[in-house]
């Protein structure tokens, strides 16, 4: 694997844990939005 194969590995690793990171927090809002609205 050359640099740029490692740089761009790195890259979408991180991408990929922010978006994780992200979306939980999304989640949890979106939850507990629903439950104050009595939706959910």
């Amino acid at each position: 694997i050359g640099y740029r194969d490692g740089l761009m590995a790195g890259k979408e690793a991180s991408a990929q844990e922010g978006f994780n990171a992200g979306f939980r927090e999304s989640v949890m809002a979106g939850y507990n939005w629903g439950l104050v609205r009595g939706i959910t």
